[in-house]
């Protein structure tokens, strides 16, 4: 009988924690709050500076690609001198502008595993879903219970208006060279309210200036709503729209095109929507040899990249020589040894095939990934008009391939400016290291991949369209595709043309 009372005890301590986590989280968010608020000594801001520093130099092989030692010295001795006035989130962020200079969009900061718990699951986030189009802010969601539905724009939040919001959240939005398309990406794509919870505020209430237009002028509203957090759950991503489905292969027969979408080349988001890249590829190629369409669309828009074997296999498709990974990928220069060892690589296998890279690198010979010897190359080689969508979500090992099918195939890039450069990226095996007394991790892409094209004469830009179309929007409120609808029909003109001609 006591052992079962004490069970039932148990039990029902464990029901409230679950149903109520501020009982046994209470004292761990009280110390994040604390800790996010507190100001940092100005021997540890200085310290901790310094060490950011030797991190990077010992581990990023290609650290002064777009900016010069000077100026990343000059933006940390900035920083250095602010030393006694940062609270930790402030100097998180003064170290955050800081990595987004460098114009790596894989090195990235994140805070302590503790901060990090605290920010995605008891911090308070604005209420509402927000994306950013052009110079307006979108309320995208139904918050009827909250707002009236006709009040769709946001003009400031507690009383700072929305183009000061979105120039101080893009300095802490990673990204690749000189590119900015990727920050405007991101903001389009809902992470408003992510960036603006970790970099400008985390409070128990927001003050929107909401705004419409309507037929006597334009009309305003000031709202004030309780932000959402654990116990205060409204409305927040009622509207999140992540695809599960990453690969898609569809036919127009009107303008005898195909179109090959494909969202993402990580093994793990192509897995989660249930698809295997290699049967996909084949089974659509398939078709695509049995219908010979004129047209060929490979839309890589949102794509963030992942396996640089995916978008080899996407480019074989148009060069079907036998060929071996580096001829579209090979690693020209790594890191020399972390004698310090200051960062740490997660897995043995990754450290030893660094330190023999890095030993190849040093007797002028390059480490080359190699196809799998079980896959077959494609028999056929396609040989139509090809088209390659872009955007600033398209990134990492999908901008490298729109660059390369851009530069050796002709492909018509359409749409805006890629987030990834066509220069060589730094990615690949990451390694951490963690700042000595704010704990901020720093992560570390350790291999730079030199992509099987010349050097592009504007460095620092990514896959510049030659079909320029802005990013209409809506996409995310119906199953129109406005982008590409808008290019069937730009095809569909040129077939009539020609045909009158």
């Amino acid at each position: 009988m006591f052992r079962k009372t004490i069970g039932l005890v148990i039990i029902a301590i464990a029901l409230l924690l679950h149903t109520n986590p501020v009982l046994g989280q209470s004292s761990k968010i009280d110390e994040s709050q604390k800790q996010l608020n507190s100001v940092l000594p100005a021997n540890q801001v200085s310290d901790d500076v310094d060490y950011f520093l030797k991190v990077l130099q010992a581990g990023h092989p290609d650290l002064y690609r777009y900016i010069s030692q000077e100026q990343l010295d000059s933006m940390l001795a900035t920083v250095k001198a602010k030393a006694g006035q940062l609270t930790y989130s402030e100097f998180y962020n003064e170290l955050s502008a800081v990595g987004v200079a460098i114009g790596c969009g894989h090195l990235s900061l994140s805070y302590p595993k503790a901060i990090e718990r605290y920010l995605y699951l008891y911090s308070y986030y604005p209420p509402l879903y927000i994306e950013i189009h052009g110079k307006d802010a979108l309320v995208v969601g139904d918050y009827k219970d909250l707002i009236s539905p006709e009040f769709t724009l946001v003009r400031a939040i507690d009383g700072v208006p929305m183009d000061s919001i979105i120039a101080e959240m893009s300095k802490y939005i990673y990204r690749d060279g000189y590119v900015t398309t990727g920050a405007t990406w991101a903001l389009q794509q809902g992470r408003f309210t992510d960036y603006y919870n970790r970099h400008i505020a985390d409070k128990e209430s927001y003050t929107y200036l909401l705004e419409q237009a309507t037929d006597s002028g334009w009309v305003q509203k000031e709202v004030t709503l309780p932000a959402w957090d654990y116990k205060n759950p409204t409305y927040l991503y009622n509207n999140n729209v992540w695809r599960e489905k990453q690969l898609d292969y569809t036919f127009d027969a009107e303008t005898n095109t195909a179109i090959l979408t494909i969202k993402s080349f990580h093994y793990y988001d192509i897995k989660r929507g249930r698809q295997r890249f290699v049967k996909f590829l084949k089974t659509a190629y398939a078709s695509i040899q049995e219908k010979q369409p004129e047209h060929l669309i490979i839309d890589v828009r949102d794509n963030e990249g992942g396996s640089p074997f995916f978008a080899e296999l996407v480019a074989r498709l148009f060069d079907t020589k036998p060929l071996s990974l580096d001829s579209v990928n090979e690693i020209r220069y790594i890191t020399k040894a972390d004698d310090n060892k200051l960062i740490k690589v997660d897995y043995k296998h990754s450290y030893r095939r660094i330190e023999n890279a890095s030993k190849l690198a040093a007797n002028g010979n390059f480490l080359k990934e190699v196809a799998p010897k079980s896959f077959t190359w494609f028999d056929t080689a396609y040989k139509g008009n090809l088209y390659v969508m872009v955007n600033g979500g398209t990134f990492s090992a999908a901008s490298e391939l729109a660059c390369y099918l851009k530069a050796n195939e002709g492909a018509i890039i359409v749409g805006t400016e890629s987030g990834g450069t066509c220069d060589p990226i730094t990615t690949g095996y990451t390694g951490a290291a963690e700042l000595p007394n704010s704990k901020i991790v720093v992560s570390v892409p350790l291999v730079t991949y030199y992509n099987n094209i010349p050097l592009p004469n504007i460095p620092g830009r990514g896959a510049i369209p030659d079909l320029p179309i802005t990013s209409l929007g809506g996409n995310n409120n119906s199953n129109v595709d406005v982008e590409l609808n808008y290019l069937l029909k730009e095809i569909k003109k040129q077939q009539e043309n020609l045909s009158v001609k």
